[in-house]
């Protein structure tokens, strides 16, 4: 099976590019940019991009799912991706606010997704609202990684072995330990290793503060 990095992402159209509000960003998981189309796409993409068990994936890949039984077109995959385990499946976000989707409710949709076997997952705007606390915290995060600044890995070693050290620590209090560098160094260091999945931070339940709890995973 082909891995998510052999994938080339589907051409946007001259039409679909400039009808639609596009997310050209800068994905620190694959080291190059992506186009997201749409708020609900970018929100998804927000979590794939974060997960470190998520290993490589690509947007837009060239696969689609046959929606004969109830649609009568193909419908494309959103992501594809490849997790620490080598399991590899499709995301596909369903968004009414979306031409494609606006034909097509939501249970017909999980039906003819169904038929097509166990390969995918189906994300629904009620499962992006119930991780808005997720998400707004990785919209906090993600201007620290949406750029191609060099690594500054004795800093990330260093906040690591502190981290393990104590056992758990604040966001503030690492910052402040760290009173040598520059608090935006060191806040930029802190959310690049919890988008590597070498700190832990619960960003599923409160909003990210000074007081943060920080721990190794």
């Amino acid at each position: 099976m082909k891995t998510p990095a052999t994938f080339t992402p589907r051409r946007m159209g001259r039409g679909e590019f400039m009808g639609s509000n596009v997310f050209i960003s800068w994905s620190l998981r694959l080291g190059r940019e992506v186009e997201i189309i749409g708020p609900t796409l970018y929100d998804a993409w927000l979590i794939v991009e974060f997960d470190p068990q998520i290993v490589e994936y690509c947007e837009r890949p060239p696969i689609s799912v046959d929606l004969a039984g109830e649609a009568g077109s193909n419908r494309p995959v959103d992501f594809w991706l490849k997790r620490v385990d080598g399991k590899q499946y499709g995301i596909i976000v369903f968004d009414p606010g979306l031409s494609r989707d606006r034909k097509l409710s939501l249970e017909a949709f999980q039906r003819s997704i169904k038929r097509s076997g166990p390969q995918w997952e189906i994300w629904s705007p009620m499962d992006l609202h119930s991780k808005r606390t997720l998400i707004e915290n990785l919209k906090f995060l993600r201007p620290f990684t949406a750029t191609e600044m060099p690594r500054d890995l004795e800093l990330e070693n260093g906040l690591v072995a502190d981290v393990g050290g104590l056992g758990a620590v604040s966001w503030g209090e690492l910052v402040a330990r760290w009173s040598t560098r520059p608090p935006v160094a060191v806040n930029f260091a802190v959310a690049r290793l919890i988008h590597a999945g070498r700190l832990f931070a619960d960003l599923s339940d409160r909003f990210i503060t000074n007081a943060t709890p920080l721990a190794l995973p």
